[in-house]
């Protein structure tokens, strides 16, 4: 809605309110893949920092995306801020409502023939003072596809390159983030979705 694919690659970015108090604000659906309501996918990638504060998404959130930010967010040792943004949109299948799936998460697949890199490390995520009011969906499935108020599916989950068949824990701070949307769906023990983190969080 405002930035797109890896914004404030190897730099520094801020995204706030201007001096009238007039947020930045998406109201369109997030349709397709990898895609945020403020900023795209990999916010923060290579090493930049990014600050996002007082934003606001209500427009629906297809599957694995995120209200404020896309998947992968601080994706290659970046580092986000995000604080006192809102979601209000339905939070599809893995989505999430301020942050998409793999969010702080150093890659996407589970196999060590599917990494196609010998590091792809995460960076650092602090989210605090955030709310999500919209639906959160879940199914029956088994392939991790409950959605998160606050984060999607797999959140602060990488691969570990120092030991080929283990999962790297991330650092993920969420901090007075809270939820009133109704989570609704079958759900599975594996799969349902979470008030503030979706399917197999950490």
């Amino acid at each position: 809605g405002i930035c797109g694919n890896k914004a404030g690659q190897q730099g520094t970015l801020t995204i706030t309110e201007n001096d009238n108090g007039d947020k930045c604000e998406n109201s369109g659906n997030i349709t397709g893949t990898d895609c945020g309501g403020i900023c795209g996918p990999g916010v923060g990638y290579y090493g930049g920092d990014v600050d996002i504060n007082n934003c606001i998404n209500s427009g629906t959130i297809d599957p694995d995306n995120g209200g404020i930010c896309g998947p992968y967010a601080s994706h290659r040792e970046g580092t986000l801020t995000i604080d006192s943004c809102e979601n209000q949109g339905v939070v599809n299948l893995g989505g999430g409502g301020i942050c998409g799936a793999y969010c702080c998460g150093g890659a996407a697949l589970n196999t060590v023939d599917d990494i196609d890199s010998a590091a792809r490390p995460s960076g650092d995520v602090t989210i605090t003072n955030c709310s999500n009011s919209g639906e959160i969906k879940a199914d029956d499935s088994d392939d991790g596809t409950g959605a998160g108020g606050i984060v999607g599916k797999f959140a602060a989950r990488g691969y570990d390159v120092s030991n080929d068949e283990s999962w790297a824990r991330k650092t993920l701070i969420i901090e007075s983030c809270s939820n009133s949307g109704e989570i609704t769906g079958i759900g599975s023990d594996h799969c349902g979705g979470g008030g503030i983190c979706g399917s197999y969080a950490f």
